[in-house]
């Protein structure tokens, strides 16, 4: 159960409004320097709420190396808890506003589980639902959509009109050393409840097509940008209806050829 904590605690430093600014932390996997600015970010926040009992108990650091355990799942959390951990557990659930460790798991415990839960799994569906878009465009198919988009609905007859039209134009993106490639650089489950729900994100597209005819590059498009999904929930799981978003990313590849 304790590492069950765990995983809340991820979830909650990612949410924090102090990490979420920071753009060396929104990739959903973290290098060292991130995980030193993570570091950081606590440490300096805790020495400005911190009271001078509080320093002379716990510290105010936090090792990187610690954070980067926590993350990758190999810090090992056995009841009852050591006091070297329950010290380090401590400055971390006081950065995100608790009282203590107990505090953070009485809370935990008392949260809305389904709804939390569900919370996490939108955020995973929107995730596959963007790399899907991205195979589906550079696999020419609709195949990779079918399991995140209602046909019916504008966002999958929007990507659908870009396979077709590069497919007709002989253009793809998944040529050889093609540098194509998508990144969610910012994700937030806006509004959710039983039937519907609305998700933030801000993406990275690069898309390059080449042209089988002439052999060469014909249209490039760059760019970075915030959607909101709209979604629906069927019988089985969550289906995207629109996809909002002020660049209209996939317009922009029907433009004349370069």
């Amino acid at each position: 159960m304790n590492q069950d904590y765990l995983s809340v605690l991820i979830t909650e430093l990612r949410c924090h409004k102090l990490i979420k600014c920071e753009p060396q932390l929104s990739p959903e996997k973290w290098n060292k320097s991130a995980f030193e600015l993570c570091s950081k970010i606590i440490s300096e926040t805790l020495l400005i709420s911190f009271t001078e009992q509080d320093m002379l108990k716990y510290g105010t650091s936090i090792s990187y190396k610690t954070l980067q355990s926590i993350f990758r799942k190999t810090y090992t959390l056995k009841y009852p808890i050591d006091p070297r951990s329950l010290s380090t557990l401590t400055k971390i659930v006081r950065f995100l506003g608790y009282n203590s460790w107990t505090d953070f798991v009485n809370t935990s415990v008392e949260s809305e589980a389904a709804p939390h839960t569900e919370e996490i799994h939108l955020v995973d569906f929107i995730k596959g639902a963007v790399n899907n878009s991205f195979d589906a465009i550079s696999g020419l198919t609709t195949t990779a959509l079918e399991k995140y988009y209602d046909s019916q609905y504008s966002a999958f007859k929007m990507l659908n009109e870009v396979i077709i039209h590069n497919k007709t134009n002989q253009n793809i993106i998944n040529n050889p050393t093609n540098p194509s490639t998508v990144e969610i650089l910012d994700i937030e489950v806006e509004n959710i409840d039983d039937n519907t729900a609305r998700v933030k994100t801000k993406e990275y597209w690069l898309l390059c097509w080449w042209n089988k005819e002439q052999k060469k590059y014909t249209t490039r498009l760059k760019d970075i940008n915030d959607h909101m999904y709209t979604l629906i929930k069927d019988k089985q799981d969550w289906r995207i209806l629109n996809d909002v978003t002020v660049s209209d990313k996939y317009q922009l590849q029907l433009s004349e050829k370069k």
